[in-house]
């Protein structure tokens, strides 16, 4: 009887350690394609803020161009009169 129990109690550990290792690598699992995910994102992010400012100042140095030239024009304007 007690062999019994003995063996019954070992197969509860056994499966008791078996069900916490299963569900300690679907943690990690879980929390690695998490980290992938938010990483991905990041990164979509980051390049969203790059172009941004890429376009930003592309546009600033048109407006500048821009300006230049019309000075330019005003100035040519004022030498010829």
């Amino acid at each position: 009887m007690k062999k019994i129990k003995k063996l019954n109690c070992e197969k509860i550990i056994y499966i008791f350690t078996l069900i916490s290792f299963i569900l300690l690598v679907v943690f990690f699992i879980n929390n690695y394609k998490k980290t992938v995910i938010l990483e991905k994102e990041r990164i979509r992010i980051n390049r969203e803020i790059y172009l941004k400012q890429v376009i930003s100042k592309k546009k600033e140095q048109d407006f500048i161009e821009e300006e230049q030239e019309k000075k330019f024009i005003e100035k040519n304007k004022n030498v010829r009169k």
